[in-house]
């Protein structure tokens, strides 16, 4: 009996000694204040960053200079949102990078396309845009075609894809959008430009890359035959260069 009692005993003072050591090992190694509570990552410091990072297109595609700034004005609730709930929310290294690549590629890339736009249109040629030419399904050829007729002008499109897989070629046809450029079909009468190099300007093949091109504005009636798998409108241009 009193050896059962002194094993009773000894058990005891080993569970007691260990659940002291285990308090002790507690209290001391993982002592509550060394967690950081989890924080969520701010879903608009995510959008920001790639925003931006998309954004960086917009130095070569001017449309595109929208994603920046789209970037920045959700790096600015990032910012709201990461001040008000500091405790719940991480991310402010995501929002800062959104916030510097959108104002670097707005400023730059603005200021990249605005020369461009003013240095672009050779001397002596006139800018004209594609809304200039529109017409209705009644009158085709708008008034202000008929005045621009036979003069030197300078304007920006696609190649048609009508002249895929022709190779290199001296005549296409110049659409305004990338919509027609990419998906093809029969555009508007005032939708298209039959184009015709010059000798010394060098052949073409189909791209979806925007091209400028200056020369002789002509009106003249519809073509008879199709070029590459389109049929021309009303308008000519030779071309004497494009870039």
């Amino acid at each position: 009996m009193s050896s059962d009692r002194d094993n009773q005993a000894g058990s005891v003072s080993s569970t007691a000694a260990v659940a002291t050591d285990v308090k002790s090992f507690v209290s001391s190694d993982y002592n509550s204040e060394h967690f950081e509570a989890y924080r969520a990552l701010s879903k608009a410091a995510v959008v920001s960053a790639g925003l931006s990072m998309v954004g960086l297109l917009g130095f070569l595609f001017a449309q595109l200079l929208i994603l920046p700034v789209l970037g920045f004005i959700f790096a600015l609730i990032a910012f709201v949102n990461l001040r008000r709930y500091r405790n719940e929310l991480t991310g402010k290294g995501m929002a800062v990078t959104g916030i510097v690549l959108s104002v670097v590629t707005v400023i730059f890339g603005s200021s990249i396309h605005a020369y461009v736009y003013a240095t672009e249109v050779p001397d002596g040629y006139e800018r004209v845009n594609w809304y200039e030419l529109r017409g209705q399904e009644s009158q085709p050829v708008n008034l202000f075609a008929m005045q621009i007729r036979d003069k030197p002008i300078f304007i920006k499109g696609y190649v048609h894809p009508g002249v895929d897989g022709f190779g290199e070629v001296k005549s296409f046809v110049l659409v305004p959008d990338m919509k027609t450029c990419c998906f093809g079909g029969q555009p508007k009468p005032w939708d298209m430009i039959e184009i015709t190099l010059a000798e010394n300007c060098s052949k073409v093949k189909y791209s979806r890359q925007k091209r400028g091109l200056w020369g002789v504005f002509r009106v003249g009636p519809v073509a008879g035959k199709k070029i590459g798998t389109v049929r021309p409108g009303f308008y000519q241009m030779t071309a004497e260069d494009l870039r």
